[in-house]
């Protein structure tokens, strides 16, 4: 009892000491992350943890040292270790935090531009103020593609300093389509200090016509309420822009009261002015102007030299008398033009119900397939001979192998084969929008109850390797019907594991994951690396935390593509 008594005191005393050389090294660790100096915090870390290797908090503070300091393969081995010894619980978040911001700033630095992509994306994807530095300097990176990315994602983050680079980007950007993606942008985010860039670009009569027409859709977004005298200056303005402006702004702004001022322009000298007036008037439903119809006063532009407005003429006589408007529309179904026998069926479903009995008496005859697929969209939102309709899209679905897209020519859409591209800003876009369009084509199948919507569905995911990229999964994303998940759903027990993992992904992209995730992760294994890069999207988008210790795994993986998306994951996961 004399010892224990003799030696309590030297034990505790000796405890105190260490502790007290433990709390040390942590305030010098913290001094030096305060300086933003990472090297000698992690230094000074390592030297902790020669002394003291169980102190949780050395091994914490080593880990966030790493983590700023890019040195991903030790960061990744050392949390690791920590995790064998403090399993980590879900509220405890900061450390895979540390851990993913570690791998994807460090991909930030690759020389790979497809490696700072998808860190951009997962910076996207954080929701975090760390995303929204990293986001800008993607902005400035030497890569045109890159930076196009980084524009579309903080076209979704309303931030002030990545306002401030759009703008930038819309005085001296040198690629075209990047220039174009930034003064798309500036609408979007609301930048109101962007009003005069854009009210240059649509005075200025060199602009290109792509880039002018955005301009004006961007002002009219941050446009208030306009006033009379206002629209009324820019239709007498000398600028085309400025009266393709006054247009979209009376439509918009439902501005019924001054349509008087948009009248003129029936008998302007460009095309797409003339074209712009039309669309005001059907679109605002304006039956009569002083007592005169509106179709009279339209009618002379049936023969109009530019075949877009006369149809879009015929669309405005197509709402008021519906005899005359399909008279005057059916001559562009005999067309030579493929385009002008699709604008001619996006005019007729557009119409609705105004359009019948001229929808279904073309469906039934046109030997062109894409015109006989639009109009099968058409009659399906009429609920008008559906099954023939469901028939005709299924069939389009199974012979069109070539990539699809919705084309939009002013107010009008049309469904057509995708035409080659000089660039992509979203990664595989052409394949993406392709798959987005068959998928929202089989979710109206499933809507209308078809009945080989099962078996449709199932062509498609052995037809076609499914897979969005994770940029256009938070860009394009569309949203599953109840019947459609349902019928996915069932396609996950199915013998091919093809099938069992591309049904899957549909659903980690409409966020119905529970079912998805074992599969997904049983696949994952085998997979190659591009099946392997979609497996971890679609787990990140599934956000279940009972993934962590699979994502945890993923990061030993040799690629440094699969780390990052997979920190992408985690991230995710944490922030669901």
């Amino acid at each position: 009892m004399k010892l224990f008594n003799f030696l309590l005191p030297i034990c505790l005393n000796l405890f105190s000491c260490l502790q007290a050389d433990v709390n040390d090294s942590i305030k010098k660790i913290y001094a030096h992350l305060t300086l933003h100096d990472a090297r000698s915090a992690t230094e000074e870390a390592y030297y902790g943890l020669t002394q003291f290797p169980d102190s949780q908090e050395l091994n914490e503070l080593n880990i966030k040292s790493l983590s700023l300091l890019h040195r991903e393969k030790e960061l990744i081995h050392f949390t690791h270790n920590y995790l064998e010894k403090f399993p980590v619980k879900k509220k405890d978040r900061q450390i895979l935090e540390d851990l993913s911001w570690g791998v994807i700033e460090n991909a930030s630095l690759s020389n790979a531009p497809l490696v700072r992509i998808y860190a951009l994306l997962a910076a996207f994807f954080s929701n975090d103020a760390k995303g929204i530095q990293l986001i800008q300097k993607s902005l400035l990176d030497s890569n045109f593609f890159l930076r196009g990315a980084a524009i579309k994602v903080s076209c979704q983050l309303n931030d002030l300093k990545l306002q401030t680079q759009m703008i930038r980007l819309i005085n001296e950007e040198p690629n075209f389509r990047v220039r174009l993606e930034a003064i798309k942008a500036v609408g979007l985010m609301k930048a109101n200090l962007a009003k005069n860039d854009l009210e240059r670009i649509i005075a200025d009569e060199q602009m290109e016509h792509e880039e002018r027409a955005v301009a004006i859709e961007s002002l009219v977004n941050l446009l208030d309420v306009a006033k009379r005298d206002e629209i009324q200056a820019l239709t007498k303005s000398q600028r085309v822009g400025f009266r393709l402006l006054a247009c979209e702004i009376v439509l918009v702004q439902e501005m019924k009261d001054d349509i008087d001022l948009i009248i003129p322009l029936l008998k302007d000298v460009r095309r797409e002015v003339r074209r712009s007036a039309l669309e005001t008037l059907g679109f605002l439903q304006i039956t009569e102007f002083k007592g005169v119809k509106v179709n009279e006063l339209v009618a002379p532009l049936l023969k109009d030299i530019d075949s877009t407005v006369a149809m879009t003429t015929a669309f405005v006589i197509l709402l008021n008398d519906k005899e005359s408007g399909q008279k005057a529309l059916k001559p562009f179904f005999e067309s030579t033009t493929p385009e002008e026998r699709l604008i001619a069926s996006a005019v007729l479903v557009k119409a609705g119900k105004h359009a019948m009995p001229l929808m279904l008496n073309v469906f039934e005859e046109t030997k062109d397939p894409f015109v006989k697929m639009n109009l099968s969209i058409g009659l399906i939102l009429q609920r008008e001979n559906t099954e023939s309709a469901c028939n005709a899209l299924y069939l389009g679905l199974r012979t069109q192998k070539e990539p699809l897209i919705f084309v939009n020519v002013g107010e009008f859409k049309y469904l057509t084969k995708s035409k080659p591209q000089a660039t992509e800003l979203i990664p595989n876009e052409k394949e993406s929008m392709n798959q987005l369009v068959r998928l929202e084509i089989l979710n109206m199948l499933s809507i209308m109850k078809y009945k080989n919507i099962e078996a449709a569905i199932k062509e498609f995911l052995q037809e076609r390797s499914w897979g969005i990229s994770l940029m256009a999964s938070a860009l394009l994303l569309t949203e599953g019907d109840e019947s459609a998940i349902e019928h996915v759903q069932n396609l996950l027990k199915d013998p091919s594991e093809k099938v069992r993992v591309q049904a899957a992904l549909i659903l980690s992209m409409w966020s119905q994951g529970d079912e998805a995730l074992p599969v997904l992760q049983e696949a994952y294994p085998c997979a190659d690396r591009e099946m392997k890069e979609k497996i971890l999207e679609g787990i990140g988008r599934i956000g279940s935390f009972s993934s962590v210790p699979f994502l945890l795994d993923c990061l030993k993986e040799p690629f440094q593509l699969l780390r990052v998306i997979a920190a992408s994951s985690l991230l995710q996961i944490l922030y669901h």
